[in-house]
């Protein structure tokens, strides 16, 4: 049912570099879409209902919300046709990029500027509510909403929900199992469990050399954005101290 294309990520995008993962599967998303337009989610969304409802516009994001604030247009779910109008206005704006990995302006293409242009040219988009792909958020409250609590969340008018795996993937979502799944009630598992109901328990579960191998490279990717950070902080200030 599924046909695997390999595809090498870009390492730059109009003569910027694009040194997180995240920022080049940001323009390959982009790019799939103008070429051949369709639905684009990320792996860690997981879906409700049929999206068929939706088809018939020529581009939907969805809000993102912290609390009751609209901070952007999330690009985790995209539906778009080939070379649609808001779509291409989207990537021009790349010309502008200046994120080098997890600084200030690390959402800025990929969540807050489609919002402004969407204020800009309402009528080549169509923004649907933050109940349609992004509740719960992403903050604590909302994680334990779907990881840790049972009752009931609302998703009634959901299409989808993200699973914000950049803030559960430690604590909710790197060692899960079928048994868990089966065994502890949360929302999340409720959702899951029909997905998973030929699977044995011990599914997919690490061995503790496997285990000790994530923790470490866990431990260096922080150790690298740590540093990244850091010496993007010292080169900012000494260059506002040269000015």
């Amino acid at each position: 049912m599924v046909t695997v294309q390999r595809l090498r990520a870009p390492r730059e995008i109009f003569g910027h570099p694009l040194i997180h993962d995240a920022h080049r599967a940001d323009i390959v998303r982009l790019e799939k879409l103008l070429s051949a337009g369709g639905i684009y989610l990320d792996a860690d969304v997981f879906v409700h209902r049929s999206f068929d409802s939706l088809l018939k516009q020529a581009m939907v994001l969805g809000e993102e919300r912290v609390d009751e604030t609209v901070i952007g247009l999330c690009n985790a779910v995209i539906l778009a046709e080939a070379q649609a109008p808001f779509l291409k206005r989207w990537y021009s704006e790349y010309r502008s990029f200046r994120s080098k990995g997890r600084d200030s302006y690390w959402d800025e293409h990929s969540v807050r500027i489609p919002y402004q242009l969407s204020r800009k040219f309402a009528d080549e988009i169509t923004i649907l509510p933050h109940s349609a792909f992004f509740w719960p958020t992403f903050n604590a409250k909302g994680l334990a909403k779907m990881f840790e609590s049972s009752e009931p969340v609302d998703v009634s008018t959901a299409y989808a929900t993200h699973l914000w795996e950049s803030f559960s993937w430690e604590q909710y979502l790197e060692h899960l199992t079928p048994g868990r799944v089966r065994s502890v009630p949360t929302n999340f598992h409720h959702w899951a469990r029909p997905m998973i109901e030929t699977l044995p328990d011990d599914y997919g579960a690490l061995t503790t050399t496997a285990r000790v191998k994530h923790g470490v490279r866990r431990q260096a990717r922080r150790l690298r954005s740590f540093t990244h950070s850091c010496i993007t902080e010292l080169t900012r200030y000494l260059c506002s101290s040269a000015r």
